[in-house]
């Protein structure tokens, strides 16, 4: 499940930037949302997975939707307009600012989690120590403007994404088994 998680991800973050460049990202951003929902809707159906509702964890899954939309939007804002080697890395970081969050709400990682953060953080430093390519036509102070501008974005996603996954595991307490 992992792998191909990461394979989806990978074709969606790749489509999804000249998507963006073509049609717009919010435009973009939609559509993703929309397929994403037919998608998960169908595997539900096909593993007789049932819907549970509750009034209870409604405002966690809310707030959960509007995060990933949002981060999603400002995602594949940074991966339009700026440096993919800059915003990636950044945007993979959320695992990272999660944990705290998950810390702070009573979640006790062990070493496996800390490891994986360790190497998560020296991932991103060597990804993002890439140094981008940008056009002939680009001056030095639209390069730095540009990995800046590309930088915010991401880290805004970034942090986003994972108060958006804090509130999903706040909301499985209301909806799992």
């Amino acid at each position: 499940w992992g792998a191909g998680a990461a394979i989806s991800w990978g074709v969606g973050d790749f489509s999804a930037r000249f998507a963006g460049q073509r049609a717009g990202v919010i435009s973009t951003t939609f559509w993703m949302m929309v397929a994403s929902l037919l998608f998960t809707s169908v595997y539900m159906l096909c593993v007789g997975e049932n819907f549970v509702f509750s009034y209870q964890g409604l405002p966690f899954l809310i707030a959960a939707g509007i995060g990933i939309a949002l981060a999603t939007l400002l995602f594949y804002e940074a991966i339009t307009t700026g440096p993919v080697s800059i915003a990636s890395p950044i945007v993979a970081c959320y695992p990272a600012i999660a944990l705290p969050i998950s810390i702070g709400l009573g979640a006790r990682p062990g070493l496996l989690e800390w490891a994986g953060m360790i190497i998560t953080l020296i991932g991103i430093w060597i990804a993002s120590r890439y140094s981008p390519n940008f056009s002939s036509k680009d001056n030095d102070k639209s390069k730095n403007n540009r990995v800046r501008r590309t930088a915010i974005l991401a880290f805004s996603a970034a942090t986003i994404f994972a108060l958006a996954i804090s509130s999903l595991d706040i909301a499985v307490d209301y909806y799992a088994p």
